[in-house]
């Protein structure tokens, strides 16, 4: 799942598509919004959020890298970030079962960024025209804790002030997945600020988290 959070007026809202069919189409036209008044505001620099390795204690792998090559291919450099910190939890992904020891969510992340990864607290917006946030549980547990609270669950405070200031400085905010509801959390009606449209996938047993889509409604307008 694909969202982009443009923060080009209050009205803002969360946009929804696939991540294959979609990824291309707005890397390739970010650069060219018009996110300010009547100038278009390239993107030149961009600043990813990592929170972890794997999908179910972290990043999910296949959106991050998915990250790095749209952003590649459009030819915008980008720095990679995560919180040091402890991981909520590990989990073994061919089982499915937690683990019994502790990992640290900068070190994991350096795993998909190859070692390239800063600290969170660093990424200054200034040097960034646009965020990104890939999905992954490690969204719901390290860079928040919807995955124990729901609806009040409470943002990592790091990247919920670097959120702020990229929207009002009306840049691009982009999310995959669960990520999300960490921008509705920091924007959503309950702040009173801003109209935001939550799009987290479909109802019904089909659907693998479809109780996620149930707690998020508390945070929309629409």
């Amino acid at each position: 799942m694909f969202s982009l959070l443009k923060s080009c007026s209050s009205k803002s809202k969360l946009l929804f598509s696939s991540l294959t069919s979609a990824q291309n189409y707005y890397f390739a036209n970010i650069g060219h919004q018009n996110v300010t008044s009547g100038k278009d505001r390239p993107v030149k620099k961009a600043a990813i959020v990592l929170s972890g390795c794997g999908v179910y204690d972290g990043s999910e792998i296949t959106e991050a890298v998915s990250y790095f090559i749209a952003l590649s291919n459009n030819g915008i450099p980008f720095d990679v970030f995560a919180p040091n910190k402890k991981q909520k939890d590990v989990i073994n992904h061919l089982t499915g079962e937690k683990m019994d020891e502790k990992r640290n969510v900068l070190v994991e992340s350096a795993r998909i960024a190859r070692g390239h990864v800063k600290d969170l607290k660093e990424l200054q917006e200034s040097s960034y025209d646009a965020i990104f946030l890939p999905g992954g549980f490690g969204a719901a547990k390290n860079l928040s804790d919807f995955a124990d609270k729901g609806e009040d669950l409470i943002v990592d405070e790091t990247l919920a002030d670097i959120l702020r200031k990229f929207h009002d400085k009306k840049k691009p905010i982009a999310l995959c997945c669960i990520s999300p509801i960490i921008a509705a959390k920091v924007f959503g009606k309950h702040t009173g600020k801003h109209k935001l449209r939550l799009t987290l996938g479909s109802k019904g047993e089909e659907w693998p988290y479809a109780g996620a889509i149930g707690k998020s409604k508390y945070f929309n307008f629409f």
